[in-house]
């Protein structure tokens, strides 16, 4: 299976995950930029890992997420996550492309 994108009027068969998730923030943002009134309009972006949807960052072998959980992970489990979901770069993309708004002033709501 390919995925596709477009960028530019020109279609590629693949890119990197992370490349595009930043093209596609980038032009949200570009977006945000050119048609919201920062006089009238405050835009917050939620941040969330998807990792709170997987139940094996708490050890438990299938499913459930974080659900019922009252301790964060253990720092060697969130090492292991990081090498498999890749969490922390996705969120730097994000930092990066909120902080580069131009006219707006979009605030982050980091709640991974």
């Amino acid at each position: 299976m390919v995925d596709y994108f477009e960028e530019k009027g020109h279609v590629i068969p693949y890119m990197e995950e992370l490349v595009a998730f930043e093209n596609a923030l980038t032009a949200w943002a570009r977006w945000v930029d050119a048609n919201i009134d920062p006089k009238h309009t405050q835009i917050f972006f939620r941040g969330y890992s998807h990792v709170h949807f997987h139940g094996q960052a708490w050890g438990k072998k299938v499913g459930g997420g974080r659900f019922k959980e009252t301790e964060p992970i253990n720092v060697k489990r969130e090492e292991q996550i990081e090498r498999i979901y890749g969490e922390r770069k996705r969120m730097q993309v994000v930092e990066k492309v909120v902080a580069d708004t131009k006219n707006v002033k979009v605030q982050l709501l980091n709640v991974t």
